[in-house]
């Protein structure tokens, strides 16, 4: 009995230890925030060269991307998260490897199809990371700044899927994948509205409401049966709204100083 219970005091220990060791911080949960986001943008700007809408020097916005990219997963991968951050994260890093010399390279239609899989699953694993990184700090205002990310990306997905039907890309599932898309934005977006103005500022409600009535339109595009593709409204309509959504991003990263 005795050994037993010295068994377990050494196990206890052993996990107090290791949760110690653990530290997540707030930049962690701001810098996979913006991996999540810029992964999405910078395979927006793939599609966008692909396409010849060059406008806006897709070209360099992607160097800048994934430069972000790599800088932050060496930032968040520097020190411990706990085990399982710890896994998650290296699943993103490998995932991360895959994608990052096929989207800095020359865009070919015949592969599109293959990277939007990979960046769907690079994304999904990216929220998921983020979202444990939030709940691991206890913080509400946390929560909502990933919530805030979220709906950026769902405006992100479903242009890069516009897109690539604009390009002339067979998507198939397209109708099923963009109305789950614009649900899940439409249920972020109630959650965030019903936040307390303690979490959620009035000021950054304002500029949520303004992402909402701008993603309106671009809805009606996405789902329409229509073959006529506008790319070029739909970048810049994508671009107004991620721009809104950066500020609302940067307002409730002040309040987690």
């Amino acid at each position: 009995m005795r050994s037993f219970r010295i068994l377990i005091f050494l196990l206890a220990a052993i996990f107090n230890s290791a949760l110690l060791s653990a530290e997540v911080k707030a930049s962690d949960i701001q810098e996979i925030t913006h991996v999540c986001m810029n992964a999405e943008s910078a395979f927006q700007d793939y599609i966008l060269i692909g396409i010849g809408i060059t406008n806006n020097d897709p070209e360099k916005d992607i160097a800048e991307k994934v430069a972000s990219i790599d800088t932050f997963l060496k930032n968040v991968s520097s020190h411990d998260l706990g085990s399982k951050n710890n896994a998650e994260l290296k699943e993103l890093q490998v995932l991360w490897s895959q994608i990052r010399p096929k989207i800095t390279s020359k865009p070919k239609k015949e592969d599109v199809v293959l990277i939007k899989k990979q960046i769907d699953e690079f994304i999904i694993k990216c929220e998921k990371l983020d979202e444990h990184l939030a709940t691991d700090v206890h913080s509400k205002v946390a929560e909502d700044l990933v919530l805030i990310s979220e709906l950026g990306i769902d405006v992100q997905r479903l242009t890069s899927m516009y897109l690539i039907k604009a390009w002339g890309v067979d998507l198939k599932g397209y109708d099923k994948e963009a109305k789950e898309i614009i649900a899940r934005f439409d249920d972020e977006y109630k959650r965030l509205m019903a936040e307390s103005d303690k979490n959620v500022p009035k000021k950054i409600k304002s500029i949520l409401r303004s992402v909402n009535k701008d993603f309106l339109l671009f809805k009606i595009m996405a789902v329409t049966d229509s073959k006529r593709y506008v790319p070029s409204l739909a970048q810049k309509k994508s671009a107004k709204i991620q721009k809104s959504v950066m500020l609302a991003l940067q307002l409730e990263e002040d309040l987690m100083q």
